[in-house]
Order: structure tokens, then sequence, then C-alpha cells
């Protein structure tokens, strides 16, 4: 079964069809029976995937989407800008991006 059913293709794709590129999603479980040729699944650490993405995108910019991601991007090091959008009303529980244990800084 395709992604998102009921939609038309071109809005089953990534940003609804508007991007075209490499797509990379890091997971513990990747789907069996992915029918989508334009997504490759990692489950490598996270400076792997990081370095495979880079190397898909020829050094250029990688965008990160997801809170707990970024945010181990940032504590390993990987990350030298970040941009946040944020959404103008709490949507229920979620992955905070800065927490911190107390005393906890990131270089």
């Amino acid at each position: 079964m395709g992604r998102k059913p009921g939609l038309p293709p071109a809005y089953r794709k990534v940003f609804g069809g508007a991007w075209i590129g490499p797509v990379f999603v890091l997971t513990h479980h990747a789907p069996d029976d992915d029918e989508d040729e334009t997504i490759t699944f990692l489950s490598d650490d996270i400076r792997s995937a990081g370095a495979t993405g880079l190397r898909a995108t020829e050094g250029k910019k990688l965008l990160i989407i997801g809170a707990s991601l970024a945010r181990q991007c940032l504590e390993a090091g990987l990350i030298d800008e970040i941009l946040v959008h944020v959404a103008p009303i709490l949507l229920g529980d979620g992955v905070r991006f800065f927490a911190r244990k107390a005393g906890e800084q990131v270089a």
C-alpha cells in the first residue's frame, strides 16, 4: 500500500511533490514493502546517517526534520545552523528540542 492512500499521486510525495532530490529517513524499523524508490531508509548511527546525507547533497545543506533527530545532530556537533519553525499553538505532547538535564550544555 502506498503512502497517504486516497490522495493524488503527486501529493503522496515529500512536500506534496514540491521536493525533487534524495530523501533519507533515519528509523529503527524500515518498512518491508515500501514502494517509494525516492526514499532511502537508514538505520545507522546519527554520524553515519549525517555523512550519508551530506554525500548525497555533495556537501550542501542538509534539512533535518524532527526535534529528536535535530537534537541528536546538535549533540553530535553536526549542526552549524538552526532554523526553527514555531507553530502558534501547542499540539499536545512531543519531544522537547532544547531539553537538558540540570547543568548539561551542548558544546
